[in-house]
């Protein structure tokens, strides 16, 4: 027998059929010698193994399974670049929550290189769902804008995929023939794609089973959605994306980490609409969360109902039970350029606090820079000239400060500055 690296690929796979056959012969000696010679074809073998691994022939699923765990899976390719290198050194050997992180490192390196690798994860990985998730990420990793760039890309997916008929392989190929449709094939690939959406959709319903994993998850389903939507928002097809997001606050099951994830992607993607309905939809869930309900009110005022949004801010803010929290959430606002309710959160934990302790300068702080960068330095001189005329009257707390007194007493000055010159007193700031 030739050895599987110079065996026709016809022949190979007649020959790697044959042997799994055997992997379930009622003769012993003929099982291990299968399941010997399928160990020594290596990686060859595997996507005619992974399609039977589910066999209802007990014995020979049981082989399969132990092969597939055995198999030196083609993690790393002599071609890949050290970086890609570095994350896959040992995959096989991670529990799965490692390999999902090192899966999502590859994506962020956002390349053709990258996304090849993610394509042979989705092949070879030993988890159906974390297989799709690795193929999500690949189909999140831009892509060329022109046609040879595009067709090249479809070019290194398939030769990354080889014989695999996984799920996962499935939607890349589709996603390959996504990327170089001309335009008459776009309504025909976009009812694929919903076609694929919905099978996924009741293959979790099913709560199927894989090779004893999970065949999908409703992270991947939700991530499925999220894909698509992109897509079709990407075609202009606004009346297609907007089904998809209705889909998914439609299957959003409510706890407070989900609704926070789906209304952070909805915001991203400016879905105010959206955001009402699903905050609609579970009210009591947001009415318990600070940042949901905050999330409510961003919504109204992007549509233009300020008195609305000024109501469920002003609930919000009262949802905060320590300055802890009012700090973090003035962060969070002043993050998304909504200073008004900023203001009054990083006020509240200067009203709560000693002038001086941890929270009181964390707060002055990061108000003080957010009235600068809104054009307000008279404002934030006021802030740090409080806190500097406690220190000049307090000896002890100038000792407990030591050589901080010089920060806040420069930003003071710095800020007076500013103020100066944009009233048209040169003079006046360089004595700042």
């Amino acid at each position: 027998v030739q050895p599987a690296a110079v065996q026709p690929a016809a022949e190979l796979e007649t020959r790697i059929a044959k042997l799994i056959r055997d992997l379930g012969s009622d003769q012993f000696i003929v099982r291990e010698r299968a399941q010997s010679e399928l160990e020594g074809i290596g990686v060859a073998a595997f996507d005619a193994l992974d399609t039977v691994r589910d066999s209802e022939d007990v014995e020979l699923a049981m082989r399969v399974r132990y092969l597939l765990r055995v198999q030196a899976a083609g993690w790393i390719q002599e071609d890949d670049p050290p970086e890609l290198r570095s994350v896959l050194k040992r995959y096989g050997e991670q529990a799965e929550m490692e390999r999902r992180t090192r899966l999502e490192r590859l994506a962020a390196f956002g390349h053709a290189r990258a996304l090849a690798a993610l394509c042979r994860l989705a092949r070879f990985e030993p988890s159906p769902a974390l297989s799709k998730h690795a193929a999500l990420l690949a189909m999140g990793v831009p892509f060329p804008e022109s046609a040879a760039g595009r067709g090249e890309l479809q070019a290194a997916i398939e030769r990354s995929l080889g014989n695999s008929r996984r799920p996962a392989a499935a939607w890349l190929r589709q996603f390959g023939q996504t990327l170089v449709a001309p335009e008459d094939r776009i309504d025909q690939i976009v009812v694929a794609w919903r076609e694929t959406l919905a099978a996924e959709a009741r293959e979790l319903a099913r709560g199927t089973l894989r090779g004893g994993y999970p065949a999908t998850n409703a992270a991947i389903v939700r991530d499925l959605h999220r894909w698509q939507f992109d897509y079709l928002r990407g075609l202009k097809r606004e009346t297609d994306a907007a089904a998809v997001a209705t889909e998914l606050i439609a299957a959003v099951a409510g706890s407070q980490g989900e609704l926070a994830d789906l209304v952070g992607w909805l915001a991203e993607r400016q879905l105010w609409p959206q955001i009402e309905t699903l905050a609609a939809k579970f009210a009591t869930d947001f009415a318990r969360s600070a940042p949901l309900t905050y999330r409510r009110a961003e919504a109204l005022a992007r549509q233009g109902d300020k008195a609305g949004a000024e109501r469920f801010a002003s609930e919000a803010f009262e949802l905060s039970p320590d300055s802890a929290k009012h700090l973090e959430m003035g962060m969070e606002l002043r993050d998304r350029g909504l200073v008004e309710w900023a203001e009054r959160e990083f006020r509240k934990v200067l009203a709560a606090s000693q002038l001086g302790e941890t929270e009181d300068l964390m707060a002055r702080h990061r108000l003080a820079e957010m009235f600068y960068d809104h054009d307000r330095p008279l404002e934030a001189a006021k802030l740090w000239r409080e806190l500097c005329d406690k220190l000049d009257g307090d000896e002890q707390v100038r000792e407990r400060f030591g050589d901080r007194r010089q920060f806040f007493r420069s930003r003071m000055h710095f800020f007076c500055a500013k103020q100066h010159m944009a009233a048209g007193g040169l003079a006046q700031a360089r004595e700042q």
